[in-house]
């Protein structure tokens, strides 16, 4: 996949069911009240329960894993801001553009942002990122 700056990344899309959530609890250990139980997420400022931000994250991973294959598990790097909740039962949209492309004589290094979106275009996380390709591996076309 050839990339340029300005290209857009092929997005993806999660279902925040609250049997991922429950999953994701069970998993990770993390058992907070606000995620697993509506009557108590009523009483907080969010008013439902809402994603851990981890899925969120866990989204991104396989987003960039789509777009980038085996380069992204290999070299990539992701940092994340969660800028609002993201209730349970939502869907995520993850969608991301190229910011910068640096050529080295090895390896192509791709620069990206990515944002998460729920209804109406609410944004709920955003994130910065690159990943390194070598050369040899890009195909043309």
């Amino acid at each position: 996949m050839s990339l340029q700056k300005g290209d857009h990344l092929k997005p993806y899309e999660v279902l925040i069911t609250p049997e991922l959530v429950a999953e994701y609890a069970e998993l990770s250990g993390d058992r907070n009240r606000l995620h697993l139980d509506e009557e108590f997420a009523k009483q907080t400022r969010f008013g439902t329960r809402i994603a851990h931000g981890m899925i969120l994250v866990a989204a991104s991973n396989e987003m960039l894993m789509a777009n980038f294959g085996i380069d992204w598990s290999q070299s990539g790097t992701l940092t994340t801001s969660f800028v609002a909740p993201t209730p349970v039962n939502a869907t995520l949209v993850i969608n991301g553009v190229v910011t910068d492309i640096i050529d080295s004589m090895e390896h192509q290094q791709i620069e990206f942002e990515l944002y998460g979106i729920i209804y109406d275009n609410k944004q709920v996380f955003k994130a910065v990122g690159s990943v390194c390709r070598a050369l040899s591996n890009q195909k043309v076309g």
